[in-house]
């Protein structure tokens, strides 16, 4: 237990050094998602400009407003949707969450209570010794 709360304390220090580093890197890893994602709808753009000039022998800007329209119609349609099921998808993830929550505390209950009183306070001066030394830390 005692281990689990050192590596805990651990973790939030290293969390708390290389924030602005972790931060980077998940800024520039959602970067590249989006541009992958960028690359895969030209792509697809692309490939319906060909099919559509092919087979209705159209020239370029017919097939961009041919295509314009389809994904002004295709989003009004998504968006129509996901206002209708936004609230039936809202009142799942809160029970989601709630019972979640619940099952945590009622673990968290129990595994405090299967504690001896010598293991008990051995876990909250862990708990009180590493918050002491962040804080002594972070205002040095």
């Amino acid at each position: 237990m005692i281990r689990r709360v050192s590596v805990r304390f651990a973790l939030f220090f290293i969390l708390i050094v290389f924030f602005e580093e972790l931060l980077e890197l998940v800024i520039e890893i959602f970067a590249l998602f989006l541009e992958i994602i960028h690359l895969f709808i030209e792509l697809i753009e692309q490939l319906l400009e060909d099919i559509l000039e092919h087979l209705l022998h159209t020239d370029h800007h017919e097939t961009e407003t041919i295509i314009a329209n389809g994904v002004l119609i295709i989003g009004f349609v998504g968006l129509i949707l996901l206002a209708r099921y936004l609230p039936r998808l809202w009142r799942r993830i809160k029970r989601k969450f709630f019972a979640v929550w619940l099952n945590y505390k009622r673990q968290k209950y129990s595994s405090w209570r299967a504690l001896t009183q010598l293991q008990k306070i051995k876990l909250v001066s862990a708990y009180c010794l590493g918050i002491s030394l962040i804080l002594i830390w972070l205002t040095l």
